[in-house]
């Protein structure tokens, strides 16, 4: 009898993925538009893998509904939608691309999304946009900055901090780092040195609000942080007044604080400072791009079939 594999999200799945885990598997699909927990229960209670990417919170409560399951499959790097304890603790098996660090190299799409949103707040170009969608067509209020000869300081040199730093050669910026080895003498003067500064490190309890009022004020010149970490890197409270304070800080990111699936009252505050062109927010879109996801899913789909073989 084949074991059952239940997909959590399969809206933009791999069709090839699909077709290599229904050779082994009994495939089913949850397409259903409602993520309320009763009813998600009742889907996932008799199956013996889930394949989730972030859309749901699989935590204790959830998963020990689940008195079959065997494997966890998540296409992600990031675990924090997952009770990694818990599922440790009852020997499942977690399928994903943390470590995973041979077969990451091909994949470029946080990296590049990264410099997306440095080069569209740096050159205006959001608000730019929105002017134009109003008929007007007025260059000299949004003049801009060029990212040459700028000074960026890359904080975390993992995969995406290496490919910025890559990028930010070939735009012949002048480069600093800091890696989780290095001392915090050297990420002060980062931020009392460089333009740009972008977080790509790892949340962990060394990294939750490492960056803070001790390093904005450092800032007092036009200054740029870019951050495609989690939003629990930055200190919020502090961030804002930053922002409030200086009308030369300006500020990108691909993440917010939410709690229990809501936005907190600092991420609602963010969103509104937004409206000054100072803040630039997309809602986690670093990692998605159909080719990243689709190779991310087939590898994973191989990788349980082998592992069940």
């Amino acid at each position: 009898m084949k074991k059952k594999i239940i997909n959590l999200e399969p809206k933009y799945y791999s069709e090839i993925a699909k077709k290599i885990l229904k050779k082994k598997f009994d495939y089913v699909e949850y397409s259903g538009s409602s993520i309320n927990k009763k009813i998600l229960i009742s889907k996932i209670k008799d199956c013996d893998i889930i394949i989730s990417r972030f859309r749901f919170k699989l935590d204790k409560k959830l998963l020990s509904k689940c008195k079959k399951l065997k494997s966890v499959i998540s296409a992600t790097t990031g675990l924090d939608h997952l009770d990694v304890l818990y599922l440790n603790q009852k020997n499942i098996k977690i399928y994903s691309l943390k470590n995973q660090i041979k077969f990451l190299k091909k994949i470029k799409s946080s990296s590049e999304h990264t410099w997306a949103l440095l080069l569209s707040i740096i050159k205006k170009i959001p608000q730019s946009f929105d002017s134009v969608k109003k008929l007007k067509w007025d260059r000299y209020s949004f003049l801009n900055n060029n990212l040459y000869k700028k000074k960026i300081g890359i904080i975390g040199l993992g995969r995406n901090g290496k490919n910025i730093q890559r990028y930010s050669k070939a735009f012949e910026m002048k480069i600093m780092t800091f890696d989780r080895h290095d001392k915090y003498e050297k990420l002060k003067k980062i931020f009392k040195t460089c333009d740009v500064v972008v977080l790509t490190i790892e949340l962990n309890e060394m990294t939750k609000n490492l960056i803070n009022n001790q390093l904005f004020n450092l800032v007092n010149r036009n200054f740029i942080l870019v951050n495609t970490s989690r939003a629990e890197v930055i200190n919020q409270n502090d961030l804002i007044k930053k922002i409030k304070k200086s009308k030369l800080f300006y500020f990108a990111s691909d993440f917010l604080e939410f709690k229990k699936k809501l936005l907190t009252t600092s991420s609602k505050k963010l969103i509104k400072l937004s409206k000054s062109h100072q803040v630039l927010i997309t809602p986690h879109l670093a990692g998605a791009s159909l080719e990243s996801w689709n190779i991310c899913e087939e590898y994973l789909a191989k990788q349980i079939s082998k592992y069940e073989k």
